[in-house]
């Protein structure tokens, strides 16, 4: 398993792997932002039945 590894590696260049970095870079940027969006969502409706509650 380890030598696959390493042949792969061996096989990527330096700029294919750069891109590959880039790319999941910006995925993992996209999902942070979905998730602090669904959070912030989350805790504005947490915050609306907490105001109903002590109503």
């Amino acid at each position: 398993m380890i030598f696959l590894v390493a042949q792969w590696f061996k096989q990527k260049s330096d700029q294919e792997l750069a891109e590959v970095v880039q790319n999941n870079t910006k995925a993992l940027e996209q999902l942070t932002t979905l998730i602090q969006v669904a959070l912030a969502r989350q805790e504005a409706k947490i915050d609306e039945l907490l105001e109903r509650a002590r109503r």
